[in-house]
C-alpha cells in the first residue's frame, strides 16, 4: 500500500510554497537543495536566461533554480518580478539574481500571517508565450 501512496505522491504537483530562488550560472552550478528550472514550458527548448558566446557560437547560461526546502524559516515566496538593470526593485522585494540587462526580484513575507498574496507554488520559463498560460501569473 506504501508504494502506491510514494507512486501517487510523486505523480501529484508539489503545492508547497517556494522558500527561496537563485540565479546559477549553469545547471550544474545549482546549489544542493534546489532544482533548475532547464527546459522552457511552451517548446521544451533549453531554458538558459542568456545566450553567451563560446568556441563554437553561443551558448545558453543563467538558469533559474528554486527551492522548497531552503530559505529562511517561517518565511514564503509570494511573489516574483522582472525589472530592468536601471530600475529600483519594487516596495518589499529584493534582488534575487541577475541575468544580462534584467534582476529577477523576489518577495518573502512570514508563512503564518495572513497573505496578501497567495504563495509561489511553481516558476516556469516561457520561450514564445506573450501571456501566461492558465494556473501562472506573468512576472515579466
Amino acid at each position: 500500500m506504501s508504494k502506491v501512496l510514494s507512486a501517487l505522491g510523486g505523480a501529484l504537483p508539489d503545492e508547497r510554497p517556494l522558500l527561496s530562488l537563485q540565479i546559477v550560472e549553469s545547471v550544474a552550478k545549482c546549489p544542493t537543495g534546489y532544482w533548475p528550472v532547464s527546459r522552457t514550458y511552451d517548446e521544451d527548448a533549453d531554458a538558459g536566461l542568456l545566450r553567451q558566446n563560446g568556441l563554437f557560437g553561443k551558448k545558453p547560461s543563467h538558469y533559474i533554480c528554486l527551492s522548497k526546502s531552503e530559505g529562511v524559516p517561517g518565511y514564503v515566496m509570494d511573489g516574483v518580478t522582472v525589472v530592468g538593470e536601471r530600475e529600483a526593485a519594487p516596495a518589499g522585494y529584493s534582488v534575487a539574481g541577475r541575468a544580462g540587462k534584467r534582476r529577477l526580484c523576489t518577495r518573502v513575507s512570514r508563512h503564518a500571517a495572513a497573505p496578501s498574496a497567495p504563495p509561489v507554488t511553481d516558476v516556469i520559463v516561457c520561450s514564445k508565450m506573450r501571456s501566461a498560460p492558465q494556473g501562472f501569473i506573468l512576472a515579466g
